[in-house]
């Protein structure tokens, strides 16, 4: 062993910080990023947590496709589970009027499952980005307060507190707790998505403009 060896020193170690000073400019020595935040910075569950979750905005966009498609079914002819609406409807199906309404609404559907999807996507401009994020609050809005209020009335109807119209029908009153809460389910999706794509919009902050970039 030589005398300028030090005895306490494990073999075959190399002094790190004589290496570190050597390397780093004009003497500053680099200090090691913390094991903590080595972690941090290369987790991949830390990855997960900052991505946006998207899949409350595709399930809205199969809710959309699915209640499109009843009505895309019904205004083609359709007739199966007719039985089970209220009476008012069933008179009117098949008519010119009520197979426009039909197009119509699957129509708007078919654009609410558009908006789910801008939700799981958001856009780069903010101006952009904002008006979707407030078309999803209010249709999440829209679908939950009509779901929740027929609802309300279809649990009146069964207690007794209100006599079930005639157009409705006692059949038809009993089904409006699965159809209305169909729309609760919608509602549920969208507010879920919209949430989703708001925090993640808070997280990214504002996009600079790329025509500002250019002047």
């Amino acid at each position: 062993m030589l005398p300028s060896e030090d005895p306490g020193r494990v073999p075959g170690s190399v002094c790190r910080s004589c290496c570190d000073a050597a390397a780093a400019p004009h003497g500053v020595v680099r200090s090691p990023m913390p094991s903590r935040e080595r972690g941090i910075a290369f987790s991949p569950m830390r990855r997960l947590m900052d991505e946006q979750p998207r899949w409350p905005a595709y399930a809205a966009a199969t809710w959309s496709a699915l209640f499109a498609a009843f009505s895309f079914y019904y205004a083609a002819g359709g007739t199966a589970g007719l039985d089970l609406q209220p009476l008012g409807i069933q008179v009117q199906a098949g008519t010119h009027a009520f197979t426009v309404v039909l197009w119509v609404t699957g129509a708007l559907k078919v654009m609410a499952g558009g908006l789910a999807v801008a939700l799981a996507r958001p856009a780069r401009r903010r101006l952009r980005r904002q008006a979707v994020l407030v078309a999803g609050w209010g249709m999440g809005a829209l679908c939950g307060l009509y779901g929740g209020s027929q609802l309300v009335q279809a649990v009146l109807w069964e207690v007794g507190a209100y006599d079930i119209p005639a157009n409705i029908g006692v059949r038809a009153a009993r089904w409006k707790f699965l159809f209305d809460s169909v729309w609760l389910l919608g509602g549920a999706l969208f507010v879920l998505a919209a949430c989703s794509a708001q925090k993640s919009a808070n997280r990214s902050g504002p996009v600079p403009d790329q025509r500002a970039r250019r002047t």
